[in-house]
């Protein structure tokens, strides 16, 4: 319904997974716990997307979700600073 109305706008659903929530609890990220689990790559994906959209590129596999997180920072903490 929501694909209808908004198209490429709208990301896949991503899965319910007990051990995902579990991370937290472990003190882990869910690429630690279970890189390879349906949800963590759903997650992935999602994250690459976001990334691709804010110009910092996708990221192609879990282990690069670190680095490409931390230039999402940089980007949204630059536009930050371009609003003030």
């Amino acid at each position: 319904a929501l694909h209808q109305v908004y198209g490429e706008l709208v990301t896949g659903p991503i899965p319910q997974d007990a051990r995902m929530r579990e991370c937290v609890a472990f003190g882990k990220t869910i690429w630690e716990m279970g890189h390879l689990r349906p949800a963590a790559i759903a997650y992935a994906r999602l994250a690459g997307r976001i990334l691709g959209d804010l110009g910092v590129g996708r990221v192609e596999t879990p282990a690069a979700a670190g680095d490409a997180v931390q230039q999402a920072v940089a980007v949204v903490s630059q536009y930050e600073e371009g609003r003030r």
